[in-house]
């Protein structure tokens, strides 16, 4: 390593880009165990509950442009825009440390910083339209890249990713923040229900979701009819249009302000979602878990479903069935798993912060 790194603190640049990378960094700079002294610099788009997360955790950031989903056009505008941006206002730094984000990866190479990207899922090499292309081949082009075993890293070697530059831990990006978990004893008296299952709906608005058929509302329907209380999570305006025709909304509530992801995941009887983070922070943990993903599964989600630790379907009623016959099932929930993949996935990180010769 450079000998100007020992004589003052590593500087690393932390960009956000959604929720789940709230808790993931949080769990990361947890007590991390470097022998450099190192800054942070974070900055982060407004997208979702992103930024009321960052701020659950303490986490202070810039914010630096949106997710603009009105129109493709809109999205094209507001990703060259934050490029540009954050090319011109981040401070300098040693590494970039992003999840999936191809903005630190761009910026990092226009800067001339190593950038070190966790690939958690395979949505990238779908490579269905030129927006997928492109992103494959930035995310490739990464200084150093980590991802989950289950991961198909030989499609991202074939885009010109060296095999020397990357990583596998045995285990999920959902393990990472799983193991610095705390359960918050005073949960339940944030929530109007003792037992529920969390829903949140499909992100259709996403240039990766190809099929635009949502199941929200026959799914929301289907399990507050059956009885079942739903702390709903909608992510944009249009999907409260979900809720408007639901007949039983006594048993539907949706938060006023943001909770953590994995206090709703711990308290719940079942997570469902139409994405797959919360699905898999469920499996991870041990809980029941069902994803409604409306597209070609995620290889991350196929290796959870093939242990017998997710379920996926389409059809409303099979899922609240499903979520029926595992209500009262004691569910064997641990975080030892966690914890290993973790410390794995730290000595791999550390390995690379302080042996980095690009500097």
């Amino acid at each position: 390593m450079s000998s100007r790194i020992h004589t003052r603190k590593m500087r690393l640049w932390v960009d956000y880009m959604a929720g789940c990378d709230a808790p993931f960094f949080n769990s990361i700079f947890t007590n991390m165990p470097l022998d450099t002294p190192y800054s942070l610099y974070n900055t982060v788009r407004k997208h979702a509950e992103t930024i009321s997360l960052l701020k659950a955790y303490a986490i202070n950031a810039d914010v630096v442009g949106e997710h603009n989903i009105s129109n493709r056009l809109s999205q094209i505008y507001s990703f060259i825009s934050r490029v540009a941006v954050l090319s011109y206002t981040v401070p300098d730094f040693d590494f970039s440390l992003s999840l999936a984000n191809i903005y630190s990866i761009i910026v990092s190479a226009i800067r001339a910083r190593p950038s070190i990207s966790v690939i958690d899922n395979d949505l990238i090499e779908y490579e269905r339209t030129i927006m997928e292309k492109v992103a494959a081949r930035i995310h490739a082009n990464a200084t150093w890249i980590l991802a989950p075993k289950a991961y198909p890293i030989n499609l991202t070697m074939d885009k010109s990713a060296h095999p020397e530059k990357i990583f596998t831990f045995d285990g999920f990006k959902e393990d990472i923040y799983i193991a610095n978990y705390e359960i918050d004893k005073t949960f339940y008296e944030k929530i109007p229900y003792h037992e529920y299952v969390v829903v949140r709906p499909e992100a259709l608005y996403s240039t990766y979701v190809h099929n635009h058929k949502s199941i929200t509302n026959e799914l929301l329907n289907t399990l507050t009819e059956s009885g079942i209380n739903v702390i709903y999570l909608p992510r944009t305006q249009r999907d409260y249009d979900y809720i408007v025709n639901i007949k039983n909304q006594s048993k539907l509530w949706i938060p006023p302000n943001p909770l953590k992801g994995l206090d709703l995941v711990y308290h719940s009887k079942g997570v469902l979602t139409g994405s797959g983070t919360f699905a898999r922070e469920a499996a991870c943990m041990g809980q029941t878990a069902v994803s409604f993903f409306p597209d070609k599964l995620l290889a991350v989600d196929k290796a959870l479903i093939d242990e017998g630790k997710m379920f996926h379907s389409r059809d409303p009623k099979k899922i609240a069935t499903y979520i029926s016959s595992n209500l009262n099932h004691h569910q064997s929930i641990s975080f030892e798993r966690s914890k290993n993949v973790k410390m794995q996935f730290i000595q791999i990180l550390k390995l690379i912060l302080e042996k980095d010769k690009s500097l």
